[in-house]
């Protein structure tokens, strides 16, 4: 079972369902609870793998297991979670979120 080290806290990979930043901190959703710790994203990213989940946006990462379809709403692009969680997509993103899926979808 491989970890992530998120703040101080060491977190299984298994049970992150995503992470989304805001501001100095990062609130990461588990199964069943949130935690926030004051952590950059792009390293908890650093210490996952691609088959792990991906960045649909600069302040998201997103677990492959969690990640359901891609549908456009208006202008914009938004990722669906298993449980209905709404992502935003980034534009400059779009092409990496549809070949991600495509790939481990």
């Amino acid at each position: 079972d491989r970890q992530v080290v998120i703040g101080a806290a060491p977190i299984s990979v298994a049970d992150i369902r995503l992470i989304e930043a805001r501001e100095h901190h990062v609130h990461v959703t588990l199964e069943g609870q949130t935690v926030t710790q004051r952590a950059r994203l792009s390293d908890i990213v650093a210490q996952t793998r691609p088959e792990d989940g991906f960045q649909p946006h600069r302040s998201w990462w997103v677990s492959a297991r969690t990640a359901h379809r891609l549908e456009r709403d208006g202008q914009k692009h938004v990722l669906y979670l298993d449980d209905g969680t709404r992502i935003p997509v980034a534009r400059t993103r779009l092409d990496a979120v549809r070949d991600w899926l495509e790939q481990h979808g």
